[in-house]
């Protein structure tokens, strides 16, 4: 049973890191198509530019739910257009 518990966290720990590489990409397409600034998009959001480099960076920042909604509403998107597909990520 243990070991059905730590197969079951190691895979949502891979899922998690491909949805939250899908939706950095996601974020940095979006705001280069609109050539949006890491500054501006980082204002709307009410962080630091700091932040925002982080996060497509490296990803090392976590981002919210509640940021996705407001880079959603930003770019006058919906939040699904930002998450992959659930059929596109791997177990």
């Amino acid at each position: 049973m243990h070991n059905k518990k730590m197969l079951f966290i190691v895979l949502h720990i891979i899922m998690r890191t491909e949805i939250d590489f899908a939706v950095i990409t996601r974020v940095r397409e979006l705001r280069k198509k609109h050539g949006i600034s890491q500054g501006v998009l980082a204002e709307a959001l009410g962080a630091t530019r700091g932040f925002i480099s982080q996060i497509e960076g490296k990803g090392y920042a976590k981002y919210s739910v509640s940021q996705i909604y407001l880079i959603a509403k930003f770019f006058e998107c919906e939040v699904s257009d930002i998450y992959p597909p659930i059929d596109r990520l791997e177990p």
